[in-house]
């Protein structure tokens, strides 16, 4: 999808949820290609910085590869765009 339009934000976050989990389709499962899934939602937060659900799974991507640094400063944003969320 992210090849056939690669401005769409929403394509470049749902490939790389999808890149995210593994084989099972759970996160952290076998086949899981973190380093991938980080660069796909990466794009998708340059084409929309305001995309809290590619915000919220690159957090949760970065936790995974062990940088929390980066993880806490997503998360941190992700406060600011949506205060009232759990």
């Amino acid at each position: 999808g992210s090849a056939r339009n690669p401005l769409d934000p929403r394509l470049w976050c749902a490939s790389g949820f999808l890149q995210m989990h593994g084989d099972d389709a759970l996160l952290g499962s076998a086949g899981a290609n973190y380093e991938d899934a980080l660069r796909r939602t990466t794009r998708a937060l340059e084409l929309r910085p305001d995309y809290v659900e590619a915000l919220r799974n690159r957090a949760a991507i970065l936790g995974q590869l062990g940088r929390w640094d980066l993880a806490v400063r997503d998360l941190e944003r992700l406060l600011q765009e949506m205060p009232w969320s759990e």
